[in-house]
This record gives structure tokens, C-alpha cells and sequence, in this order.
């Protein structure tokens, strides 16, 4: 069936009302404006591109859809790519595509295959966002998706906010803005949910299981990809969700929704502790290329706090907060308790925290301070890789 008319008749489907809410919660006025689906030809995403065809009337935006061809599996993706221009055609919306050679990127990409994918994914979107001048990127995340997220954090040693998951409005990873800010006034440290140039990464499918999207596809008739890599269990996230949560669930029924239930508490907790947070980031004080706060009055705040100021800068300047673990950050903070000499430590994609001067400062390294250089810093590099 072809997927406009199906999704158009079934627009009081149950699956495509959740969606509706959900964006309607946001808040953001779409009126007119364009908005991106990222489409990568599994049912998540082909859903979404037909849910926001079948909103469209509702919200008032232009849709197009961004697909990037990673190069991995040649003849599957080409397949995807011909798979994604098609529904593209179905729906009357335009297509855009990026093709990777395998790797491409991962000279300037760091953290692994998988990172430099999602980093070049991201930025493909972000580009494209720029371009359009669109109001939203929009991802095929599920519930399925959010238990998995919030596992991977804990098994990570992840702190709160990264353990409650995702959020249905967050800044777009890799943006313009995030991959060559410079700070140059207060209001970048906000807290505000947008970032300059415009977009936000909008997630409108956390309220459905991926059995229900499915369930959806097949009343309508509609065909999807599935990826083969998705059954690798070399991949912990594979394993994760193919062996333990579906243990988890026989050990105790219903547990997906009662452990999403408890994300959605923690969620809540930590929305607080990022509101004080956000509070006490107003100490950061911009400089040129960075910010820095006096040590006495970091020191000022517990451990907790000083790890999420640390970390709360460090995404502000653009780094991946996918990439930033509590260990990293606990060094920092005893680095900086101790005070002493020029120390510095490296994080992931040539972000420091330094202590020069009474002061913690971060930046980028390339990015030194004005009448700063950090050269001869003792050089402590924390391990970055996962």
C-alpha cells in the first residue's frame, strides 16, 4: 500500500497521535517551516517519515529527509539509499543523501568506527538543517532505544543525566555552532535548549515500543530495511538487546515499563540538579576562546556539582557529551582540588581542563588563551577511549 494513503487514512492511528503529542509538547512553532527527518530505511525512521507526512497538515511544516550512507556493506546500503529515495518519492518529499567511503572522516573523527559514524551522521544533519533553515532534525528513537541508552550509560559508570536517557528536545550534536563556537558572551552557558543557528534534535517516538512501530508498518502496508549488523552480537549493544534485556523481561514481566517508568523519575531528578547547575554555570566566565572559573569558588560546590559544571562547559563548547565519562571527569576534579603548578588533562576531540593561574580553565587545544601558552603544561592525558 502505498504510504501516504495509508498513513493519511490512518491518521488517528494510536502510534501516530503519541507522535503528535509528543512534538506538540515541545512547544516549538513549526508554521511554515522546514523540519528534517533522519531516515536511514528501518521501520523506526520509515515510520517517522510517514508520521510527519501524515502531521503535516497538523503542524505546518515541509518535510525532507537526510540519509547517510555510511559505506560499510556496499551493496546493502546502495540498496537503503534506493530504498530511502523511493519511500523519499512515495511521500512526495525531497531526499538527501550523503555517501561515505568506508572510514571517510576518521582521520579528523576520533573514538572508533561506530563515533566517527554518529559524529558524521550529526554533522551531514546539522549541514543539511543549516542549509534549510529548518526548525528541527527528527529521529526514529523508540522506548526500545531509550532502555538500551540508559543500560550502555550505567554499564559505562555514567552520571544521572546521562542515565535517565533521552529528553524529547535537546541541542543537535555536532552542529555549526558546537564544532567552531567561540564564547563570547554569558549567554551561551544559559542553559537555553537551542543553539544559534537554529535547530534542535527532536526524538517524537520515545513514547512507542519498536513492536508497536511495526505493528503500525504492517496495518499499513508499508515495507521497511532491516540491517544485518543489528543481529552482530560482537556489539555490546546487541548483546544488550538481544540477550539481557529479553532475560530481564522473563525474570520479571513488564519490566521495559516499569524501568521506564524509574527513567522518567530520574529524568525529573535530574532536571533539577541541571537547573542548579545551569545557576552556578553563570561563574564561568567567557573568554575568548574558552571559559574559566576561579578554583576557590568551584571548590565551593560538592564534587557532584564541580564533575557537572566541568562536564556542563565542556558540551557548551561543543564537545561530545557521548564521549565524556564520570572517570574523566572525577581526575578533573581531584586535578583541580590539588591546585598546584600548571596542570592540565585532555579529553576526548582536544578539549583541556587546565589549572593555571588560581583559575580551572577550559578551552580546545589550538584554541590557547589569550597570553597563554599552554606548552609547557605537565601533561596528564586521560584515556578517552571506551
Amino acid at each position: 500500500m502505498d504510504c501516504v494513503n495509508a498513513f493519511a487514512l490512518s491518521s488517528r492511528e494510536r502510534a501516530v497521535r503519541v507522535v503528535e503529542r509528543s512534538i506538540a509538547s515541545t512547544g516549538i512553532d513549526f508554521h511554515g517551516k522546514p523540519v528534517i527527518a533522519a531516515v536511514s530505511g528501518g521501520a523506526d525512521s520509515t515510520f517517522l517519515a510517514c508520521c510527519l507526512v501524515a502531521l503535516q497538515r497538523r503542524f505546518r511544516f515541509k518535510v525532507s529527509i537526510g540519509h547517510v550512507n555510511h559505506g560499510w556493506r556496499p551493496e546493502a546500503a546502495a540498496d537503503d539509499a534506493r530504498f530511502v529515495a523511493r519511500l523519499g518519492e512515495q511521500l512526495g518529499l525531497p531526499v538527501h543523501v550523503l555517501a561515505m567511503a568506508e572510514n571517510d572522516g576518521s582521520s579528523s573523527m576520533t573514538g572508533g568506527p561506530e563515533s566517527s559514524a554518529r559524529q558524521g551522521r550529526y554533522q551531514f544533519l546539522a549541514n543539511l538543517a543549516l542549509a534549510t533553515g529548518s526548525a528541527a532534525i527528527m529521529t526514529g528513537h523508540t522506548a526500545d532505544d531509550q532502555v538500551e541508552t540508559a543500560f550502555m550509560a550505567l554499564m559505562r559508570g555514567r552520571g544521572p543525566g546521562s542515565v535517565a536517557g533521552m529528553t524529547t528536545v535537546s541541542p543537535v550534536p555536532h552542529s555549526p555552532t558546537t564544532t567552531s563556537l567561540v564564547v563570547h558572551g554569558p549567554e551561551v552557558l544559559d542553559g537555553d535548549r537551542t543553539f544559534p543557528f537554529g535547530a534542535v534534535l527532536v526524538r517524537p517516538m520515545l513514547g512507542l515500543s519498536a513492536t508497536v512501530v511495526r505493528t503500525a508498518l504492517r496495518g499499513a502496508g508499508v515495507d521497511w530495511r532491516e540491517d544485518a549488523t543489528n543481529d552482530d552480537l560482537r556489539h555490546p549493544r546487541n548483546r544488550l538487546r538481544h540477550r539481557v534485556l529479553p532475560e530481564l523481561e522473563a525474570i520479571s514481566p513488564g519490566f521495559r515499563d516499569a524501568f521506564l517508568r524509574s527513567l522518567a523519575i530520574t529524568r525529573e531528578m535530574a532536571e533539577i540538579a541541571k537547573k542548579a547547575v545551569d545557576d552556578a554555570a553563570a561563574n564561568w566566565i567567557p573568554t575568548e576562546r574558552g571559559v574559566q572559573m576561579p578554583i576557590r569558588t568551584l571548590l565551593g560546590y560538592t564534587p557532584f556539582a564541580q564533575s557537572a559544571l566541568i562536564r556542563s562547559a565542556l558540551v557548551r563548547l561543543g564537545a561530545d557529551s557521548e564521549r565524556i565519562e564520570s572517570s574523566h571527569l572525577h581526575a578533573a576534579t581531584e586535578m583541580i582540588a590539588r591546585g598546584r603548578g600548571r596542570a592540565h588533562l585532555e579529553f576526548a576531540d582536544g578539549y583541556r581542563v587546565a589549572v593555571i593561574k588560581g583559575s580551572a580553565v577550559i578551552t580546545q587545544m589550538g584554541r590557547s588563551l589569550p597570553g597563554v601558552d599552554g606548552s609547557d603544561l605537565p601533561h596528564v592525558v586521560v584515556n578517552t577511549e571506551p
